[in-house]
C-alpha cells in the first residue's frame, strides 16, 4: 500500500516519499494524520487526492 501512495502522488514519487514520512512522523508523535500542519503540503496534497 505504501508503494502506491508514494508512486501515485500527484506531484511525483519524491513528494510521495516526503508525504509518507510526514504521515509516519505525525502518527509517531501522536499528531493527527488527517490534519497536517501548514508545513506539510505534500501530505495535504496526498490526503486530498485519496480521500
Amino acid at each position: 500500500m505504501a508503494g502506491g501512495g508514494v508512486f501515485g502522488h500527484p506531484e511525483g514519487p519524491t513528494k510521495g516519499v516526503i508525504a509518507f514520512r510526514q504521515a509516519i512522523d505525525n502518527v509517531s508523535f501522536g499528531r493527527s494524520l488527517f490534519h497536517p500542519s501548514k508545513h506539510q503540503n505534500e501530505l495535504k496534497v496526498a490526503l486530498q487526492t485519496w480521500q
